[in-house]
């Protein structure tokens, strides 16, 4: 179809990353599915951001005039939280078929100076923008929106990821003449961690 040829594509501004998977992909129910991030930006830029979504799906809408969207509520991939906070969700597939070959593939990832980064574990609060493709699409007259295509991701400010956390983030200070326990490197994090790999909604928004 000709539209394809004028998806839009963009590069948000810098908002926090939340739920971060770019090394390696999400699995929801023992699937991968492929890899993401939540960016949560300022009220002004998400409006915005929604302004340039809606005006694709309305283009797409006009371009494809057969389908049937009176029932239609589209799915923008967005996301709001207890606090009225917005995040959007960018995904990217992680393998995909070529003449009957499975091809994997990574996700673009550059630091603030541009300059490519490997083996990098982005924790919640990191400071990034993305580089994204939005891609309206009709599944069916209750199954449409556009998803926002992730093509690339720059890190601005770094949040390491922690699994186990740390004393601070429970909250736990410095107790003087306390009890003190020996670092084992070959156990820096003792603490077992049972939670799935993967968000606690159906992976998609």
């Amino acid at each position: 179809m000709a539209y394809n040829d004028n998806y839009v594509k963009g590069t948000t501004p810098i908002g926090k990353a939340f739920y971060a998977f770019l090394e390696k992909p999400s699995v929801y129910n023992g699937i991968e599915q492929g890899y993401e991030v939540q960016l949560m930006l300022s009220k002004e830029e998400t409006d915005e951001l929604l302004e340039t979504i809606e005006k694709e799906w309305e283009a797409y809408k006009e371009a494809n005039p057969k389908n049937n969207y009176k029932r239609c509520n589209p799915n923008f991939a967005i996301k709001e939280t207890e606090d009225g906070d917005v995040l959007f969700k960018f995904k990217a597939k992680h393998k995909y078929e070529y003449k009957g070959e499975t091809i994997t593939r990574t996700t673009p990832i550059f630091d603030a100076e541009g300059k490519p980064l490997k083996n990098v574990i982005v924790g919640n609060n990191s400071e990034i923008n993305v580089a994204y493709t939005l891609v309206p699409y009709y599944v069916s007259s209750t199954v449409c929106g556009v998803r926002l295509q992730m093509d690339a991701v720059q890190i601005i400010v770094l949040k390491e990821y922690n699994k186990g956390g740390t004393a601070d983030a429970f909250g736990f200070g410095v107790v003087e003449g306390g009890f003190k326990g020996t670092n084992d490197d070959d156990d820096e994090n003792p603490f077992i961690d049972n939670t799935p790999d993967c968000d606690d909604d159906d992976g998609d928004f």
